[in-house]
């Protein structure tokens, strides 16, 4: 089913996981390489069971080797390493990778509405462009970015880096791990968890949204033009309608989108000023919060968010009286209050 176009600017990617089919193939190919590291090492133990190699991915792969391989020195699991990435780069050369169902068509039809798509993801240079060409992902991806991009140490500072390439703050981030969903709310957008990923069992945590296929994204997404789309029908005759709110209530995106979808001819802006409908946008304490030290605290610092999260419980809610008030706590899915 096609829908309207979103109203976002860009949708942010994990890789494994969310859009590949790493359990197709890393499993075995892990495998493969440890028992060539075992002989290589002179090593006699167990192998990893196919959930601990599962459990590996989406984090960063020095990291996931030394928790699975804890008694082992540094050197040795530099090996181990080594060898299972080998036996990684073989199978995705002879084509042993596939997209996760749904994905194609979802890819498709976001690019198709215009909007930007990136990759964030725990891997290096290497395996990025071998999945990039692999799985035919650099047709819908114009900005990949992993942990040997220049000036990345962190998941969280790729979301970032493609903000800033978007100039955009109008984003969503998918994936299927904590991580992803940590990435997201360190630069203040949502994320979109993918349930049929490799998370770990028990790995639970907040989201805006939760899915079971990247098939159901579009719809997803068309959620936030359809409730502005909503909030426009009840303002009648209004020909300018005005903005208020708070700090990191999401005020500025949703004065942008709402003039996208008003009738022709009704204006739309931040501010109370000879307007003849205002909007007030609030939201959770918490979420303001969250936003505040995700944005504030990467751009410039956990003093600077501090202090711009002081400043906006100073000034606590907007005094102007309201024609609707819009809760924009679920950046996704912006509702009208009652109260």
């Amino acid at each position: 089913m096609t829908y309207p176009a979103p109203l976002y600017d860009a949708v942010v990617f994990d890789l494994d996981g969310t859009l590949a089919a790493t359990d197709r193939f890393w499993p075995q190919a892990a495998e493969a390489g440890a028992r060539r590291g075992y002989a290589e090492l002179g090593l006699e133990r167990e192998l990893p069971t196919a959930a601990e190699w599962m459990g590996m991915v989406g984090l960063p792969l020095e990291g996931a080797f030394r928790g699975v391989f804890a008694d082992l020195t540094q050197a040795q699991r530099a090996v181990l390493m080594r060898c299972c990435l080998e036996e990684e780069s073989r199978v995705i050369r002879v084509g042993g990778v596939a997209l996760i169902p749904g994905v194609e068509e979802c890819l498709d039809e976001l690019r198709d509405a215009g909007l930007r798509l990136g990759i964030a993801s725990n891997c290096g240079a290497d395996y990025l462009d071998a999945m990039l060409e692999g799985l035919g992902l650099a047709r819908w991806i114009d900005e990949p970015r992993c942990l040997s991009s220049p000036g990345i140490s962190t998941k969280a500072d790729m979301v970032t880096d493609l903000l800033s390439t978007y100039a955009t703050r109008s984003a969503v981030m998918v994936g299927d791990r904590r991580g992803d969903r940590d990435a997201a709310w360190a630069n203040g957008i949502p994320h979109v968890h993918l349930s049929r990923g490799f998370a770990p069992l028990g790995e639970d945590f907040a989201c805006e949204a939760t899915l079971e296929s990247l098939a159901d994204l579009p719809e997803l997404l068309h959620q936030r033009r359809r409730a502005l789309a909503g909030l426009a029908s009840q303002v009648g005759a209004a020909r300018r309608i005005g903005i208020v709110g708070g700090a990191a209530t999401g005020k500025t995106l949703i004065a942008r989108d709402l003039a996208r979808v008003v009738a022709p001819g009704v204006e739309v802006g931040e501010g109370a000023e000879g307007v003849d409908c205002l909007v007030r946008v609030v939201a959770d304490p918490e979420v303001v919060e969250r936003r505040i030290r995700g944005r504030e605290g990467r751009l410039s610092g956990l003093r600077a968010a501090q202090e711009a999260l002081d400043r906006a419980l100073a000034v606590g809610a907007d005094p102007a009286t309201a024609d609707f008030i819009l809760d924009g706590s679920d950046a996704l899915a912006p509702r009208i209050r009652e109260d």
